[in-house]
């Protein structure tokens, strides 16, 4: 189980393999079911692979791209269901003077 999955970096891979930053399980392709981009207000989701990835109930397709808000849903099928809720985190700016 991933209770929380905190995401790092500018790009962000979720797949089939250990090659990806978040592995959905073992597959003869180990290809990429998607990515997340780091946004201003959010994250971007670009899907690669359709009917896998659904947001707020709705099922992407092949090229899809969403941008991600706090609240937001995010629902993994292959093979096995991963759901989660994506919270934007803010960065914390420095209370020492310049």
């Amino acid at each position: 189980m991933h209770p929380t999955l905190s995401i790092y970096g500018a790009l962000f891979t979720i797949g089939h393999g250990a090659h990806h930053d978040f592995r959905l399980g073992e597959s003869s392709t180990a290809s990429p079911v998607c990515r997340l981009k780091q946004a201003k207000r959010g994250a971007l989701l670009e899907v690669f692979e359709p009917k896998v990835v659904r947001v707020n109930g709705k099922s992407l397709d092949k090229a899809a791209k969403i941008t991600l808000n706090g609240g937001d849903e995010i629902i993994f099928r292959s093979p096995v269901r991963h759901a989660y809720i994506f919270e934007q985190l803010h960065e914390e700016k420095s209370s020492t003077p310049a």
